[in-house]
């Protein structure tokens, strides 16, 4: 074996400028946020990317962290000023058809750069890359994102990652 990895495209259309990004185990199908015009994409196993709505974010705020609930009802996405603080989380209903979006304000005390749902206990976490800390919440509409793990290194480059296991890891 070469160790190489090959990469095959599934579909040449693919929107690619997608951000907050989730799975959604109860249908199988990527949700993602267009970061210039904050609409709403659904994404099949083939490829296909299906423009689904245009969310009511604040068009100053960057969405890049994102992730689907576990129970599949909501996107929940972070939204960051230009100098990446996070000041709102947006929960996005994925089941009214109408993807209604509510929003908590955050204390702006975090940068998360990506976040992700424990999928047995439901905590949201995420990677605050200014506190150099695992942050987590019990509830998706706590206004503040407690530390729950604190880092001895210096993460430089996460941009994204499945932080299921962290918790685990570090228990």
């Amino acid at each position: 074996s070469n160790s190489s990895v090959q990469f095959a495209t599934i579909n040449a259309n693919i929107v690619t400028n997608l951000d907050a990004i989730g799975f959604r185990k109860t249908d199988n199908l990527l949700y993602g946020i267009h970061p210039a015009n904050h609409t709403l994409h659904r994404i099949d196993a083939t490829g296909t990317v299906e423009n689904l709505a245009t969310l009511p974010l604040d068009p100053s705020l960057f969405y890049m962290a994102g992730d689907v609930s576990p129970d599949g009802k909501y996107l929940v996405s972070i939204g960051s000023t230009g100098a990446g603080i996070d000041v709102q989380l947006a929960k996005t209903n994925l089941e009214n058809g109408a993807f209604t979006t509510e929003f908590t304000s955050l204390n702006g005390s975090t940068r998360l750069v990506d976040i992700a749902f424990d999928p047995y206990t439901s905590v949201l976490y995420g990677y605050d890359a200014a506190n150099r800390k695992i942050a987590g919440r019990n509830r998706i509409n706590a206004a503040r994102l407690a530390p729950v793990f604190s880092m001895s290194f210096k993460l430089e480059n996460l941009s994204a990652a499945s932080l299921l296991i962290l918790p685990r890891m570090y228990k």
